[in-house]
């Protein structure tokens, strides 16, 4: 067999020129190198192997923002070494942020392929994924359990889900059940999180809402409670004005009752004060107790494994406190001018990965390009652009620094130029219009249409600027933004109670007029009396009897009647002269209600009962003429200042011929609703009896009964 020779100079010449005609441009750079397996299951089965078999934890360098990542490292070593079973844990963003089609925590067990629990926690309430193989702990059941009912805040560590979680594990309920939502289990809420979301003083417009229901409820209850107390002083305390005598004026009569009837004012005056000082009291309590809360929930985060929110960022380059991914990416960078996150491999292609990095290589002016996972955990709080300037700070390079957050297509791209390319707000510009306005791209499209606008270098050659400083979030504080008081007062107690109340009043009261107008039922009393207040057997007629009875009240009143005539006959037997007018009376009436009758048929029926009774007992005024304005009125007074009988009531008698004409009874006959008087019917016409007619004899001949 012939020995193979070494390479002579000439051939060494030749094979450098082919390597340089088939790889034009730099390489992509990786953390791991390039290798095969690009998948993010892979680069944490790595990562665990540099921890002892069965006791393996990977924090990622990625949630270095939030939290200690040497300190957080070593608690879960500590949660999870009381389960004393072997187990691989990776703490990471969540795999929405680098993986959108791997189950990692699968493909992660088949890539380590030993027994023991293998779990992925990722920042966010619940947030765990985990699975088992040779060990007897119900990790699915535990992780799904979590989700849904768990101990810890709305805002957890990762510390305090892992805590959370084991405590699951070895609950052994959760084996029997598994993940039930329904079960009941204490919880550690935000406080008053019982209240509607809406009207909470805590949230951002509760405060507000809450101050807008209080004062037009204040409003409105004190008003209408003003109003009912003026109308109903004000009709027992003045009396019809005599005929031609106008009344006082309404703001006057308002001042009587003021002045005459301070409980209900006082009344009205605390409707009007309670709501609004009750939900200012709320108001108050909800913000102490959430300015509280806020503040002991910053002071735990700045504990322990986790940072406080004012730990994070820094006022000058590089901007980050936590710089230990910073320089992982710069380091890459530096081999070559395009980095891809072992962990966002999957977001490219491997012809896509070359070919970026091909023209990153050639883009005319410097430019460094990474793609990496974003998250609000880590060192940037999930901001491109805030990276970019860190790696610029880190690498001490100018070039155009394009940072993409993988698998957020155009929105999760920043470039920002240092010394070299257009204008940063030009590179976004050019960006979005090669992608086509709404068009959703992929990381890859999006990345080309960046360096497409890069390439294109400043067609006006203008002086390249600095660019800005990067947006830093301000610390929290727990007392800003909180609506409390003023928006209490002043964006919602005041106009509730100036505005909103009185429109309610005016819409209800609007709402009262076409009713009483156009409804085919009753809705007041001219009186002031509900139909129930009536009196059945104490007269022979109530001055205040309604307007626009309606059937159900007539209805009561002849039953009522009824009963009267009933009792009077039974005390006064049969032996009374008038017995037998009763009793013919009463016979009549019980026969028309048993036919067909209207509300007309009623009020005349209801006036033969009373005029029945009122005779039976001897009371003069049975037989007087009713009133004719309204026959429930009762009988009218006699004789006016004339020879001939009134016609009216004495209430009746008072009034002038407009508010006579406000009183006229109106009863539905056929139909439609009338004045009693305009109705072809013999109550009427006969003017209830007065002309002599025997009502009883004509109820019976109009039924043809004898």
């Amino acid at each position: 067999m012939a020995r193979m020779r070494p390479f002579n100079g000439a051939a060494a010449v030749l094979l450098a020129a082919l390597v340089t005609l088939l790889a034009p441009g730099a390489p992509a750079a990786h953390a791991d190198g390039p290798g095969t397996d690009r998948t993010p299951a892979a680069f944490f089965a790595e990562r665990l192997t540099e921890d002892p078999e069965g006791s393996a934890v990977y924090v990622s360098d990625a949630l270095a923002g939030a939290y200690d990542t040497e300190a957080l490292d070593a608690e879960l070593h500590r949660v999870f070494d009381r389960l004393d079973v072997p187990y691989y844990v990776v703490a990471a963003p969540s795999p929405s942020s680098y993986s959108a089609s791997e189950a990692p925590v699968s493909a992660l067990m088949d890539r380590v392929g030993e027994d023991g629990l293998y779990v992925l926690i990722s920042p966010g309430p619940g947030m765990v994924e985990a699975s088992a193989r040779g060990v007897d702990l119900p990790a699915k059941e535990a992780a799904r359990k979590i989700l849904y009912d768990t101990d810890v805040r709305s805002d957890p560590g990762i510390d305090e889900v892992a805590r959370a979680f084991t405590a699951e594990l070895t609950d052994s309920a959760v084996a029997r059940q598994g993940a039930d939502p329904n079960q009941d289990r204490p919880r550690t809420e935000e406080p008053w999180e019982f209240l509607p979301s809406a009207l909470n003083p805590g949230r951002s417009t509760g405060a507000g809402n809450l101050g807008l229901l209080c004062g037009a409820l204040g409003s409105t209850a004190g008003l209408l409670l003003l109003g009912f107390a003026v109308r109903r002083s004000g009709r027992k305390k003045e009396r019809p004005a005599p005929r031609g005598k106008k009344k006082r004026p309404l703001p006057l009569r308002a001042a009587a009752v003021v002045a005459g009837a301070p409980l209900p004012v006082v009344g009205a005056v605390a409707a009007m004060v309670l709501p609004v000082a009750g939900g200012a009291v709320l108001t108050h309590a909800v913000g102490d107790d959430v300015t509280a809360y806020e503040t002991a929930r910053l002071k735990q985060a700045g504990e322990g494994v986790r940072r406080g929110e004012d730990e994070r960022f820094l006022s000058e380059p590089p901007y980050v406190r936590d710089t230990s991914r910073v320089e992982r990416i710069a380091a890459g960078l530096e081999k070559s001018g395009f980095y891809l996150d072992p962990m966002a491999a999957s977001a490219l292609a491997p012809d896509e990965e070359e070919d970026l990095a091909e023209r990153a290589a050639g883009a005319g002016v410097p430019v460094r390009m990474a793609v990496v996972p974003m998250d609000t955990a880590d060192e940037s709080g999930g901001d491109p652009e805030i990276l970019a300037h860190a790696l610029h700070s880190v690498a001490g390079e100018d070039a155009v620094y394009i940072v993409a957050a993988a698998g957020k297509g155009g929105y999760g791209v920043q470039a920002v130029p240092f010394g070299a390319g257009p204008d940063e707000y030009d590179l976004r510009d050019r960006m979005d219009r090669e992608l086509g306005e709404g068009a959703e791209a992929s990381t890859a499209e999006a990345l080309g249409a960046m360096l497409t606008a890069v390439e294109q270098g400043d067609p006006d050659g203008s002086e390249t600027f600095p660019p800005p400083e990067p947006y830093l979030p301000d610390p929290p504080d727990p007392e800003q933004g909180r609506p409390y008081m003023a928006d209490y007062f002043g964006d919602g107690a005041a106009p509730g109670f100036v505005l909103l109340g009185p429109l309610l009043i005016a819409l209800i009261g609007a709402a009262w007029w076409a009713l009483d107008r156009f409804a085919p039922f009753p809705v007041r009393r001219t009186g002031g009396l509900t139909a129930r207040d009536v009196p059945a057997g104490a007269d022979l007629g109530d001055p205040d009897a309604p307007r626009r009875p309606g059937r159900a009240v007539l209805n009561r009143m002849f039953d009522r009647e009824c009963a009267e005539l009933k009792k009077a006959v039974e005390e006064v037997g049969e032996g009374h002269r008038r017995y037998p007018e009763a009793m013919s009376a009463l016979d009549a009436a019980l026969l028309l209600a048993e036919e067909e009758h209207d509300e007309l048929d009623l009020v005349g029926l209801v006036v033969l009962l009373r005029t029945a009774r009122g005779r039976l007992r001897g009371t003069p005024a049975a037989d007087r003429p009713v009133c004719g304005i309204n026959p429930l009125h009762g009988p009218a007074q006699g004789r006016g200042r004339g020879r001939a009988p009134s016609a009216f009531c004495p209430a009746c008698a008072r009034l002038t011929p407009k508010e006579r004409a406000e009183r006229v009874l109106r009863v539905r006959v056929d139909g439609a609703v009338l004045p009693h008087t305009e109705a072809d019917r013999f109550w009427a016409a006969t003017g209830y009896g007065a002309d002599g007619t025997d009502l009883a004899d004509e109820v019976r001949s109009r039924l043809g009964v004898r």
